[in-house]
């Protein structure tokens, strides 16, 4: 794996990217290594929906879910911390996740931007 890894630290090191996002967090260890290792800053592109299909599947299932689930949860919370914590500029995927987070307490570095003319006001601050 260590090969493969180098392989596309080699491209992304010729390429020069201005910024690294990591879309979702299923590659989060090796965004948060290619940001460190390249001095790239690192975009996180927060998928908090899973959060609201969590709790719709505990609460619509039975037997061996709803115990796992509480478990689940908090390790789901504690690495969206983690990354959110990492990266540089957290882009929320929705407004209604942008508040989720607000209520949270997470919103660090997290702007939300509404798209340009779609009746919403954008927050205060926010370009």
């Amino acid at each position: 794996m260590e090969r493969e890894y180098q392989g596309v630290r080699a491209k992304i090191h010729d390429f020069k990217p201005c910024i690294l996002i990591l879309d979702g967090w299923p590659a989060y260890l090796t965004a948060a290594r290619l940001s460190t290792e390249l001095s790239i800053p690192l975009v996180y592109r927060s998928h908090n929906v899973e959060h609201g299909v969590l709790e719709k599947s505990v609460r619509s299932s039975d037997g061996a879910a709803p115990m796992a689930a509480p478990r689940y949860r908090k390790r789901m919370a504690t690495l969206e911390r983690q990354i959110r914590r990492d990266a540089d500029l957290v882009l929320e995927i929705s407004a209604e996740d942008a508040e989720r987070m607000r209520a949270l307490g997470w919103e660090e570095r997290a702007p939300f931007c509404r798209r340009p003319g779609s009746g919403v006001r954008r927050e205060p601050g926010v370009g």
